[in-house]
């Protein structure tokens, strides 16, 4: 079997979310868990983006894109530290409302969640498994923590292009600057006027504090667009 390792060395996206979630699936591949979930904080405020979700049924997915992982009180008691995945068992999480109503009828048996942080921006997004059986193992919690120190760069590169405010037609362009296209390549790429392309890449250019098309690929490059 494939180990996770190898599959996040095998990743071949160049946008952070598409690469979030060839992780997610190689943390299923290489540890064998029932479900697993990454989603992503916009804002510390907001409910969490769901970006990957491998095993759980649409309900649990619905009830993980409300406002559960900022307001759940034993879900926030379980990920407070951020240093470590803990089972339901080490966080009375198996008592939970959540567990009760949502995870235990769909045949789950155990789990972990992990908060994501960064010193810059806080809780980046959050990494939840599951699994049939009642234990899970150290290699998967293990996996679960490599998996985080993955994805937190990544999420980043996310919360900085929320910060700069790209639209995702400036995210477009900026990527295919970064590419070496002309003005007039990009136009034709993207069926827009040269004039079009322009007024885009002096937004760019002003969102991400850059004064040239050299310096816009540059930062391009660091939020992972290429």
């Amino acid at each position: 079997m494939i180990s996770f390792d190898d599959l996040l060395g095998l990743a071949g996206e160049t946008d952070p979310a598409a690469r979030i979630a060839r992780a997610g699936r190689g943390l299923v591949e290489a540890t064998g868990f029932g479900a697993a979930a990454v989603t992503y904080a916009p804002d510390e405020r907001c409910p969490h983006a769901l970006i990957f979700s491998l095993g759980y049924c649409a309900e649990n997915l619905a009830h993980l894109r409300t406002e559960f992982v900022l307001r759940d009180e034993q879900y926030r008691a379980a990920v407070r530290t951020g240093e470590s995945a803990m089972t339901w068992e080490e966080t009375g999480f198996h008592r939970s409302f959540t567990a009760e109503t949502w995870l235990k009828p769909a045949g789950y048996r155990n789990g972990a969640s992990l908060a994501v942080r960064d010193e810059r921006y806080g809780e980046l997004g959050s990494i939840h498994v599951n699994t049939r059986t009642a234990t899970i193992p150290d290699s998967g919690l293990r996996a679960v923590h490599a998996l985080a120190a993955y994805v937190s760069v990544l999420m980043r590169q996310l919360r900085r292009r929320d910060e700069l405010g790209l639209t995702p037609r400036e995210v477009e362009v900026t990527r295919l600057l970064a590419q070496g296209a002309t003005n007039h390549e990009i136009a034709d790429r993207l069926r827009r006027s040269r004039s079009t392309v322009g007024t885009h890449i002096e937004s760019i250019l002003r969102k991400t504090g850059t004064t040239s098309r050299a310096a816009a690929a540059v930062e391009a490059v660091r939020l992972g667009l290429i």
